[in-house]
């Protein structure tokens, strides 16, 4: 497959586009998950400072792999991609499945704005060739990626 993306991954990109930056983030809970009625959507859109937790914390590991490894080489391939499509802008969202030794075993990518399919394959790649460290326990890791062209 050339794109090296498929639907479900354009359609995470797509829910998640408007909250795209360029660190690792932890998905937010199923609306409901907390009780919340659906008739009161402007309470869950303002942001507060409640201690509720939406997730695990970062893991200073895995961000460092994603700002040291990742990052530069998505820059370049964005660069890279420059030269052929100079209007090019918009989200990646990379999810990338770790292996408990830390090598990456898939990843998917959604992208949206004007993003040249060879930017977003050569992203792919990039976070393929990545190197984490090894997790204890034998189910590995998954972790969402926002990017976003230019920064």
């Amino acid at each position: 497959m050339k794109s090296g993306t498929s639907l479900a991954a354009m359609v995470l990109a797509a829910a998640f586009a408007s909250a795209c930056r360029s660190t690792r983030e932890v998905a937010e809970p199923a609306p409901g998950a907390t009780g919340g009625s659906a008739s009161a959507p402007a309470a869950r859109s303002a942001p507060s400072a409640s201690t509720e937790p939406k997730g695990p914390p970062p893991d200073p590991r895995l961000d460092a792999v994603v700002h040291a490894q990742i990052e530069p080489e998505a820059t370049r391939c964005y660069e890279k991609g420059l030269k052929t499509v100079p209007q090019q802008a918009g989200n990646v969202v990379l999810v990338v499945k770790i292996k408990p030794s830390g090598k990456v075993d898939t990843v998917s990518a959604g992208a949206d704005g004007a993003l040249s399919v060879d930017t977003v394959d050569c992203i792919q790649w990039v976070a393929k060739r990545a190197e984490f460290d090894p997790t204890p326990g034998d189910a590995g890791t998954i972790v969402r990626i926002p990017l976003t062209f230019p920064h």
